[in-house]
């Protein structure tokens, strides 16, 4: 599995990947949804039109794709993927390594960088259900639920 994630500025697109492998996409009108076709787990988001849709933090945090390895964190170890919604507090979390982090805090959420050389680690989104798009917190696994289909 390998984690892929990267901002295109001359296409407006941000790809979160969790991992990689066939996928069967479902196609929204801000982007795409990829999932397994064998258990329907969560494999990324493609966004269309990313700097209207997400934060400006958010976007600035992801590497651009004309950085060199721009499209891949510096793990590609996914054990410490970590992917929820938690609707009691409206918190998507979106985490992609374990870890010590430093979060800067923005009106609606926090970017999480390692504290040593200050590489993306993860975004906590408050609100959630405000700042993303319905389809893509609905594709997020339920904190404290086996991960799959969330909704």
């Amino acid at each position: 599995m390998d984690l892929h994630l990267h901002y295109d500025p001359e296409v407006d697109i941000a790809m979160l990947s969790f991992e990689t492998g066939r996928a069967r996409s479902k196609e929204h009108s801000w982007g795409l949804i990829d999932r397994s076709p064998d258990d329907e787990h969560l494999m990324g988001f493609e966004i269309w039109g990313a700097s209207k849709i997400l934060p400006t933090e958010m976007v600035a945090a992801l590497p651009t794709a004309e950085m060199p390895d721009g499209d891949t964190t510096p793990t590609e170890d996914t054990a410490g993927l970590h992917l929820h919604y938690d609707p009691e507090v409206d918190i998507a979390l979106i985490s992609f390594e374990d870890g010590r982090a430093i979060g800067t805090r923005y009106p609606w959420g926090l970017v999480e960088r390692h504290p040593d050389d200050s590489h993306l680690m993860g975004f906590e989104i408050w609100e959630a259900s405000k700042i993303l798009p319905a389809e893509m917190v609905a594709a997020l696994p339920i904190a404290g639920k086996p991960h799959g289909v969330a909704a």
